[in-house]
């Protein structure tokens, strides 16, 4: 079974063939959002979104006989088919796109679409049965795991991106004091320039009077400036008090890390995270296994959302045969 999987991100783009548990064929662009095209309207960043799933689709089916398409989308997903919001690639835009039928359209092959923390998710369960996943990248989202499946509710769970966490930072999806305006990747450099007003250590900081992004905050972290990680360190609260109530709500104590920005911060950024939430939830550090285990950052996640599209496919073509 050959499928057209498709990683579509804030910020990134991928394709690639998933056959058997692998990837071939694989390739990354730019995904067209609101931030690198913001003349264009949404309904046009939608059309060129949709003209280049189309695009590889036609050219791949030139090749090689394919079976399906699977879709990991940066959104609310509801029922597989509809796309309800996706704030990293449109904004505040709030109208429903039924992504599904636009495709079939054009495409007479079984059509998968999920979120793509979810999908995420389904690669990483071939190596742990309870855990959340985490993604910090162009946005912030999560999704639990139980036993190899998502716990999910009309696309709603795991949209921990936009709980409000009590600031004045205005979110991509235009609401104010959501997580994601804080702890992703476009929220910290959010949080950087407010704190540029507030922290005296910035003036002896590699990133005074540098226009701040991802690039430079990441490498100034690296390297122990000051200013750098306190602006993490500050992002971080916001995301350790959310990861402190699911462990006493939910009992989960396995968190699984994934997205560019957290994986380029690295292990210092891991054990921030943690020594936040310890602040929070000491009984944890009573038990060392689970303190060992509790914030686990997944590396070589750059085809995660591919293989885990590929295997939701699989999942449910085997449950239609059945």
């Amino acid at each position: 079974m050959k499928i057209l999987v498709f990683d579509i991100g804030g910020t990134s783009f991928r394709r690639a063939i998933y056959e058997n548990g692998t990837i071939s064929g694989y390739k990354k662009t730019d995904s067209p959002n609101f931030l690198k095209f913001p003349d264009k309207t949404i309904d046009k960043l939608q059309e060129e979104l949709v003209t280049a799933i189309f695009k590889e689709y036609f050219n791949i089916s030139k090749e090689t006989n394919i079976d399906g398409v699977a879709i990991s989308f940066p959104g609310i997903v509801y029922n597989n088919e509809f796309i309800n919001e996706a704030a990293t690639l449109w904004g505040r835009y709030k109208k429903t796109l039924n992504l599904k039928k636009i495709l079939n359209d054009r495409i007479s092959l079984p059509i998968y679409i999920l979120n793509d923390v979810t999908a995420a998710g389904y690669k990483i369960s071939k190596n742990y049965k309870r855990f959340c996943v985490i993604t910090i990248s162009s946005g912030i989202g999560n999704k639990v795991f139980w036993d190899g499946y998502p716990l999910l509710n009309n696309g709603l769970g795991g949209e921990i991106g936009h709980i409000n966490v009590g600031h004045s930072i205005m979110c991509n999806c235009g609401n104010i004091g959501h997580l994601g305006a804080v702890s992703s990747g476009r929220g910290v450099i959010q949080l950087a320039n407010l704190l540029k007003n507030e922290l005296s250590n910035y003036k002896d900081s590699s990133l005074f009077n540098q226009d701040i992004n991802t690039f430079n905050l990441v490498n100034a972290f690296k390297e122990g400036d000051l200013f750098a990680e306190e602006v993490i360190r500050k992002s971080l609260k916001y995301l350790a008090n959310i990861i402190n109530v699911h462990i006493n709500s939910l009992g989960i104590t396995k968190y699984v890390l994934i997205g560019g920005f957290a994986l380029a911060l690295g292990k210092k950024y891991r054990d921030f995270l943690t020594n936040e939430i310890l602040k929070l939830n000491p009984f944890i550090i009573n038990n060392p296994e689970m303190f060992e285990e509790l914030i686990i950052l997944e590396e070589n996640t750059d085809t995660h959302c591919l293989e885990g599209a590929g295997i939701f496919a699989e999942l449910n073509r085997i449950e239609v045969l059945t």
